[in-house]
């Protein structure tokens, strides 16, 4: 027999999830092993079809032939594997599906590709060059989820030699410059409401190739809106 994943010779404990599993013989094996895992260990935040969920979630099988009443990416009946069950299979292959990362306390730093929502919203650092939200990685999603980023310091959010970057859905105020952009590429800043605190609502510097639409920037200190 031909696996996918094949779980042989007392392979236990193991959690597997978030994988396409398409056109294997046979998708998992399982032989003297026990305690093994099909779905994720905790509930995960994802967005599906433009629906955000909390959920725990398996994988893809392209012979899952289940249901989907609810539309939230997860059929309804489990998945049987020999013995075993992946109790939260997928309706549709693993690209369908944005993994979100919660934003719950600052400051913080976005080191890796991916979709961030900010939870948290006071931040008082007493080192004021210290930024709320650090972003040093590509391809990222900051959704504000419609919250206020509140606080003190130099910067609200600071990108740097960040490309392709999304900031959207979000209220800034406090800071001495509320988004600053340093050698970056291809940001697109969408629906951000400034309180008219900041010296520079939005600061490019060496920074090329960016969309700023539907934001509300009004009543700066000294140079208004955006500088660069």
């Amino acid at each position: 027999h031909q696996y996918g994943v094949l779980l042989d010779g007392s392979s236990n404990n193991n959690i597997i999830y978030l994988n396409n599993l398409i056109n294997n013989s046979n998708n998992i094996g399982i032989q003297d092993s026990v305690n093994n895992t099909f779905n994720s260990p905790t509930p995960i935040i994802y967005i599906y079809n433009g629906t955000t969920s909390t959920n725990y979630l398996g994988n893809y099988y392209h012979d899952y032939y289940g249901t989907d009443s609810e539309g939230d990416g997860i059929g309804e009946s489990a998945y049987t594997i020999n013995s075993n069950n992946d109790s939260y299979p997928l309706i549709a292959p693993i690209e369908n599906y944005v993994i979100c990362h919660l934003i719950n306390e600052l400051p913080y730093t976005i080191n890796q590709s991916g979709y961030y929502i900010l939870n948290a919203t006071s931040y008082n650092n007493p080192d004021t060059t210290i930024p709320a939200i650090t972003i040093n990685a590509d391809n990222v999603v900051l959704n504000g989820n419609g919250r206020s980023l509140d606080g003190n310091g130099d910067y609200g959010i600071y990108m740097n030699k960040s490309n392709n970057v999304i900031i959207k859905n979000l209220a800034i105020s406090g800071f001495e410059i509320g988004i600053y952009l340093k050698h970056t590429n291809g940001a697109n800043i969408t629906n951000i409401r400034f309180s008219g605190e900041e010296i520079h609502n939005i600061y490019f510097d060496n920074s090329n190739n960016g969309i700023v639409k539907y934001c509300n920037m009004n009543n700066n200190l000294f140079l208004k809106g955006i500088c660069s």
